[in-house]
């Protein structure tokens, strides 16, 4: 349900010609974390991320950091 909703926010966020457009950087880009998040490659997932990266999530606390973001990731996965 988490990839269908993440895949959603980002192709209502682009115009519709431009969804196949691999050759658009960051169309590429956004596709690729799209297909990390839907195959629950934390590891692939965390590759988005600077080592020092902060991830908001709402009603939480900040993540700071490759590990507790890939935990994070981890425990949203292994919850289902």
């Amino acid at each position: 349900m988490r990839a269908l909703i993440l895949s959603l926010v980002f192709a209502v966020s682009l115009p519709f010609a431009a969804l196949g457009d691999t050759t658009n950087p960051i169309i590429a880009r956004m596709t690729a974390f799209v297909e990390a998040y839907n195959a629950q490659n934390v590891p692939g997932i965390l590759s988005f991320y600077a080592p020092d990266a902060v991830l908001m999530a709402p009603g939480q606390r900040s993540i700071v950091g490759h590990e507790a973001i890939g935990k994070h990731y981890a425990q949203a996965f292994a919850a289902g």
